[in-house]
């Protein structure tokens, strides 16, 4: 899946797509134990997506505290500013 895509999904629908790749790791990795697993490429390509998505949900998490501490840091200066008015 491209990353652009994964982007456009939401933060729990993007949740439930890591645990998807997840399971499916792991059924791909007893395919290759088993050597049931025809294209050994996928596997590869499992994994880089799984990334892509730890990847996305953790840029989504910094933002969200980034956007979150630069309110705070606002709103202190706000109050500075009303009490230096005084």
């Amino acid at each position: 899946m491209k990353p652009s895509d994964m982007r456009a999904m939401g933060t729990d629908e993007l949740c439930d797509h890591l645990k998807s790749l997840a399971e499916q790791s792991i059924n791909m990795r007893f395919q290759r134990v088993s050597s049931t697993l025809d294209n050994t490429s996928q596997l590869r390509l499992l994994r880089r997506d799984y990334a892509r998505a730890r990847t996305i949900l953790h840029q989504r998490k910094t933002q969200k505290q980034k956007h979150k501490e630069q309110g705070a840091e606002s709103s202190q200066q706000n109050k500075e500013v009303t009490h230096h008015g005084n």
